[in-house]
């Protein structure tokens, strides 16, 4: 997951704080409760830099998984630059992903 939220709720309430703009909201799009029920392996690449999406937000999501996650976090990167920057480390984890789906590791 790259930059991902919570929940749409959760941002609603971040953008909208002083609005009870997550009970208009039709779609819940709750990450939050579905990586919390996922057995696999997940990554989670979050820009340190993002001003859309806090970074505590993917922090949350590596914390509630309950598999094996993995969370690279990126200097400098922002919302939608976060993979790119990632590099080795992503590459990195990526194979590990791999091998742990092929079940060799």
């Amino acid at each position: 997951l790259e930059s991902a939220f919570t929940s749409m709720a959760d941002m609603a309430r971040r953008e909208y704080p002083v609005i009870p703009a997550d009970w208009l909201l039709n779609q819940r799009f709750d990450t939050a409760s579905k990586v919390a029920r996922l057995e696999l392996p997940i990554v989670l690449v979050h820009g340190v830099a993002d001003e859309i999406v806090p970074v505590s937000m993917s922090r949350q999501l590596y914390g509630s998984a309950r598999g094996r996650a993995q969370l690279i976090l990126v200097d400098g990167a922002g919302h939608e630059d976060a993979l790119s920057g990632a590099g080795q480390q992503l590459s990195q984890m990526l194979a590990k992903l791999a091998q742990q789906c092929d079940g060799r590791q």
